[in-house]
């Protein structure tokens, strides 16, 4: 069976789409267990997720030692939109905390829309940009 110049550009797509859907797996895997680090009060695991070069890589790592050391934490994400390409990715999506305070079992509820860029570095997704930041902040209302 010959292959023509048709079929050969069909399987290069079907093989694109097929990349595509894993890379947006991947990166939807990336996010969410950074959320599953934070519930588990595990800050240097949920910091893996990011990339040293993230310019607000400090201030997430101490935002999230400040929420895990004064609340028990869940997440909710659910992920809205997406652009995803072999190199580069940006999500949005509406996260959801519940945070419960560790001395008074209160608990209260936030949430927000978040973008989320990411990067290819090697064969990892690295977070790079998450905003708003502030969203972390564990004495935001």
């Amino acid at each position: 069976m010959a292959v023509t110049g048709r079929r050969v550009f069909l399987l290069a797509a079907i093989a694109c789409a097929a990349l595509r859907a894993d890379d947006s797996g991947d990166v939807h895997q990336v996010i969410g267990d950074v959320a599953k680090a934070i519930s588990a009060g595990e800050v240097s695991q949920a910091m893996s997720g990011f990339s040293k070069k993230c310019a607000d890589y400090g201030k997430l790592s101490d935002d999230f030692d400040g929420l895990t050391g004064a609340y028990f934490v869940e997440n909710t994400l659910d992920f809205a939109d997406e652009e995803v390409s072999a190199t580069e990715a940006r999500v949005s999506l509406h996260w959801g905390l519940a945070l419960t305070t560790k001395q008074s079992g209160f608990t209260k509820n936030r949430s927000g829309d978040l973008t989320v860029k990411l990067v290819r570095e090697g064969k990892h997704w690295r977070i790079v940009e998450l905003s708003p930041v502030a969203f972390f902040d564990p004495s935001a209302q």
